[in-house]
This record gives structure tokens, sequence and C-alpha cells, in this order.
């Protein structure tokens, strides 16, 4: 799958990275998209990783306790045999762990504000990380709205071969229209999908 290629080519070309140390999360919406990734690494026969959720029971899971959550987390960060968490967005804001290599989201987000929140676990020991987002097709149709959302899409679904730079689009929705500046616009930025010239497939994985 997708989502295991982007990990294993960060791990593979990322001067970054260290074994034991360096994590991924992979966040998902339903506990049926997790259960599918989770039995696809059993396939593959990579190292298993676990499913963080909220208070919420998924349809086939009961609700995780605070402590059971917190325990997963230790158990997680702890394991150098098991980089790869499985996440609802219950793991945002208020988790820290210095080196999440990379974010990892299995479609759209609920919106701007939340995925700079999701991909803001990556990258806090002040390495290059990265944070990718796989559009799924039912995120074209989705009858959310607002602007928070439209953003997203406008960047997920750009009827333009090349979509915008997501640094400019996310920097004028968060600061103000015309706050947002290019990755090009300083020889130290990270680069987005867009300006990093990464390859353009279907169901394309945008960079941030």
């Amino acid at each position: 799958p997708m989502v295991f290629a982007l990990w294993e080519g960060v791990i593979k070309f990322h001067k970054g990275f260290v074994a034991g140390r360096s994590k991924c999360i992979i966040y998902v919406k339903t506990g049926e998209q997790a259960l599918t990734l989770q039995e696809s690494l059993k396939e593959l026969g990579r190292a298993p990783a676990e499913f963080y959720h909220g208070r919420a029971a998924t349809r086939d899971r009961r609700p995780l306790t605070d402590n059971e959550r917190s325990a997963m987390l230790n158990r997680w960060v702890s394991e150098p045999d098991c980089p790869i968490l499985i996440a609802t967005s219950a793991l945002g804001a208020g988790f820290h762990y210095d080196h999440v290599l990379c974010v990892i989201n299995v479609g759209l987000p609920e919106g701007v504000i939340e995925q700079v929140q999701m991909s803001s676990r990556a990258g806090r020991d002040g390495v290059l990380a990265f944070s990718f987002v796989i559009p799924l097709f039912e995120d074209a149709g989705s009858g959310k709205k607002g602007e928070n959302v439209r953003i997203l899409k406008d960047v997920a679904f750009s009827p333009d071969r090349r979509p915008p730079c997501a640094r400019k689009v996310f920097g004028d929705f968060l600061d103000g229209t015309g706050c947002g500046v290019t990755c090009n616009s300083t020889p130290h930025n990270a680069l987005c999908g867009t300006c990093g010239n990464l390859i353009n497939i279907p169901r394309r994985a945008l960079s941030y």
C-alpha cells in the first residue's frame, strides 16, 4: 500500500532516520481503516502497529481508557522494533515525542487546522520531517462545508496538473490572505509536494 511505501521511502532516503528512535504516525478516520492497515502490515511481514483512538467506540472496538492510551504511547515510544502508530485525531495537540519523522493522513482531515495539528506532531527535534496526505476518492464528494474544509479540497483535488503551493495556501488561511509565502520564498524552507516536484499519481500524496 502507498501508505507504507511513503514511510519506507523516508527510511531509505532520509539521512535523519535513526533506527529504533524515528517514528511514524498514520492517521485514519475509522476503525475499519485501522484494521485494514494492521492486516496489511501482518501480510507484509512488518512489525505490528497498535491503534490509538478516543473514548468513542468504533464499530468493532470498545473505547480505550485514559490508562490504556497512555500505556500504548509508552510502548510505542520505547519499543525500537515498532515504529508505526495508527491513530485517529484523538492523538493531536498535547502529545509530544521529539523523534516523529513522518505523519501520514489516510483521507483528508476535517480541515486545515486539524491538518496542521496532526502534521506538527513531526519534526519537533528540529530534524527535517515529512507530512503526507493521501486523498481518497470519496473525499472529493464529501458534503462537509466551510472555508476550513474547502482549502484542503482545493489543494487535494486541484484541476491543474500541479496543485498550488501548500505552504502559501495554508499561510493565507491561517494568517490572512496575502500573508502566506511560498516554499521558495527563503532558501531554508522545506518544500511541499508541489514545490518539491514530487511525482503526481492518481491518488497523489500531498506533502507538507
